[in-house]
């Protein structure tokens, strides 16, 4: 089916309908413009068009840029303020330069709280499996099959505090502790080798441990409270403590 027939049925649309495309297994969202058919991923891209309402985020990147030297273009890779209108668009940015990718302190405002931790916590896992900066348009398989990723896949990913990281590091404790939820959390749980798995960051969302959940056991706080304190905690409040092994730590 060409183009044209594909969109056919929305020919006298002017505002975006849903469409999945059986065929191609796609979602779009699709008008008509000037008697030609304007298909869209994703249904802010097709309102934009319309209302002229829509999103600015600048950032810092690497890319790859053309310059017309003796009468031929040649690839020059910069860093450089670049800016997207489109959120995707911003971090497919950050995924193909995460050793460049930033965004200036006086831009911040330009992005919701949620998003700005987004890009970080994206930005931190990227490095801390060595992707680096594409610096050609011809990119090799070999950078979307990650040895760290493949070791790494399909772990938690925890955050300790200052405090929680220095007792588990230097194996004062053996254990972490959250309160307790629902009947399950009131027997005890053992979890079989590589079951549950977590890479532990800091605060500011570094890396710094890979550990291993062994077992978990309900307990009340005050059983715990002289190897590890935490304030939001009473005497008699019903708690997991839940241990592990550190199997890596990380500079």
């Amino acid at each position: 089916m060409d183009y044209e027939e594909r969109y056919k049925k929305f020919s006298k649309n002017n505002l975006p309908q849903f469409f999945w495309d059986k065929e191609r297994d796609t979602i779009e969202y699709v008008y008509y413009n000037d008697g030609h058919p304007s298909p869209y991923v994703n249904l802010y891209n097709a309102l934009e068009q319309i209302t002229w309402a829509g999103f600015y985020y600048p950032y810092i990147c690497k890319y790859i840029t053309s310059k017309l030297i003796d009468d031929k273009y040649v690839e020059e890779v910069v860093v450089d303020h670049n800016h997207s209108h489109d959120f995707d668009d911003v971090v497919k940015h950050l995924y193909y330069s995460p050793e460049s990718f930033r965004i200036e302190k006086e831009d911040e405002k330009y992005y919701s709280e949620q998003e700005l931790q987004y890009l970080k916590d994206v930005q931190k896992y990227l490095l801390f499996i060595g992707l680096k900066d594409v610096e050609t348009n011809h990119i090799p398989v070999s950078r979307y099959r990650n040895k760290l990723q493949k070791k790494y896949a399909n772990v938690s990913k925890h955050t300790y505090t200052a405090k929680l990281l220095k007792l588990v590091s230097e194996n004062k404790i053996d254990f972490v502790i959250c309160k307790r939820y629902g009947p399950f959390d009131d027997e005890v749980k053992k979890y079989q080798p590589k079951e549950y798995r977590a890479l532990v960051k800091d605060e500011n969302g570094d890396f710094k441990l890979f550990v291993e959940y062994t077992y978990a056991e309900p307990k009340l706080y005050k059983e715990v409270k002289d190897k590890y304190q935490r304030e939001e905690f009473k005497d008699d409040d019903k708690i997991v403590v839940l241990h592990l092994k550190v199997l890596e730590r990380f500079d």
